[in-house]
């Protein structure tokens, strides 16, 4: 266990404590909840959300202002500073993800283990609702271009997270992904499918809000919570709240329950591949402890995740984005043929498989060209003169800007725009 007092050195600044300090801090043991918000380095949202947010349990923040003589978050009388042990050195060792706690719970019910970094905090409370023994909070800040906190999370999660605790982790991701990405932002991460997979992997699900922007049209920050802790939100009320903004584009994560699971494209051969996985899996005893319970659910994810990652991609249709002269009910069945021949390639490639694909091919080929055609033709024919003056100005070559030249009736080369203008629209 460890709090603010065992660091070697303290913030010099005495933050300046508002009216509600006065109170006592106390919550209510049925309706306790998390704050999490980045503070961009600013040392007035650092302060206020110190100030201000005191209802809460835990603060949960990432890129909080440090002291610039010693590189540490801030001390404040009414919590527990929870961040890295070593002291920092220059400012590339400062904190960026630090996690405070509400002085209204005894030091004796928080657990802080020194396996902790400069982008990753977390802590464990004890007894901080009669029917929850103890959960766990993780605090975790993914530098931008590097992404240097995808590593210690992965060892984290393999080594420390445990199934049998309500665990949440919140994070600062700056990563970009289809799942929380807000509409018509297609920019995806590589990293951000890494997250995804190490976190369902352990059994974490996304719980905070999809699709919602939280500045510049993206978003990043994320909550992630394991099935134990999304129990909880049947007997209690949500325990992460939204606050108030702070006058800032990313606004604090809040949590809602997810619901819908990813179908299961083909049950015979996912129901095979699993059986093939589990013949040989064992169930534990009744009298098992609760590591084996969660290694035996360990052995049970795997090839579950196995058998369905065995299913292969299946790539989701958008009407929005599908050109105009596509024509599914033509076009679909000729590109499954092209696939499958395509395929017998792969298998066996020898001279009647390869002229097989090039056959398909040529015929995909000509489908296509037949549909742009037809599609051009009906364009011109419901449009007016502009409309096709204007479509042939945006399809033409882009090495000039110049209109093709234009002749008169007389066969002399029209060299006037009134001239142009006149012989296209009359």
């Amino acid at each position: 266990m460890a709090s603010e007092n065992q660091y070697t050195r303290t913030s010099p600044i005495t933050p300046t404590l508002s009216e509600d300090t006065d109170h006592p801090l106390t919550y209510h043991p049925h309706h306790f909840s998390f704050f999490q918000l980045n503070c961009h380095n600013r040392y007035d949202y650092t302060m206020s959300v110190l100030n201000t947010e005191l209802t809460h349990v835990a603060l949960l923040l990432q890129e909080l202002w440090t002291n610039p003589y010693d590189w540490l978050p801030p001390t404040h009388p009414n919590w527990h500073r929870y961040a890295l042990r070593l002291t920092p050195t220059n400012r590339n060792e400062q904190t960026r993800a630090c996690i405070y706690i509400n002085k209204s719970i005894p030091t004796h019910q928080i657990l802080y283990l020194p396996d902790n970094n400069n982008l990753l905090s977390w802590v464990t409370i004890s007894n901080i609702h009669p029917t929850v023994p103890k959960i766990t909070l993780l605090s975790l800040y993914n530098t931008p271009t590097k992404f240097d906190g995808l590593p210690p999370l992965q060892t984290w999660l393999n080594n420390v997270s445990r199934r049998d605790t309500p665990t949440f982790i919140m994070t600062d991701s700056n990563l970009h992904h289809g799942l929380w990405n807000p509409p018509r932002y297609f920019h995806t991460h590589p990293e951000a499918k890494n997250l995804i997979k190490m976190c369902r992997r352990k059994g974490f699900t996304l719980i905070s809000p999809k699709q919602v922007p939280t500045g510049r049209l993206t978003t990043i920050n994320l909550t992630w919570a394991n099935r134990i802790a999304r129990y909880l939100d049947k007997t209690q009320q949500p325990l992460v709240r939204p606050p108030t903004n702070y006058n800032q584009d990313k606004t604090p994560r809040f949590w809602t329950e997810t619901g819908g699971k990813a179908p299961i494209r083909h049950h015979k051969s996912f129901l095979l591949s699993l059986q093939g996985k589990l013949g040989t899996h064992t169930l534990c005893p009744p009298d098992a402890n609760t590591t084996m319970i969660s290694q035996a659910t360990d052995n049970l994810t795997e090839p579950v995740h196995a058998a369905y990652e065995f299913q292969g991609k299946w790539v989701k249709t958008n009407q929005h984005r599908m050109k105009p002269w596509w024509n599914t009910s033509v076009l679909n069945p000729l590109v499954k043929e092209q696939n499958s021949a395509r395929r017998k390639i792969l298998r066996a490639k020898t001279q009647e498989s390869t002229l097989n694909y090039y056959h398909h091919q040529e015929i995909f080929k000509q489908k296509v060209w037949e549909l742009k055609t037809s599609h051009w033709r009906r364009f011109l024919a419901d449009k007016g003169p502009y409309h096709a003056f204007q479509a042939y100005n945006l399809t033409k070559s882009q090495s000039t800007s110049e209109i093709c030249a234009l002749k008169t009736p007389g066969g002399h080369v029209a060299t006037y725009t009134t001239k142009k203008a006149t012989i296209l629209f009359e």
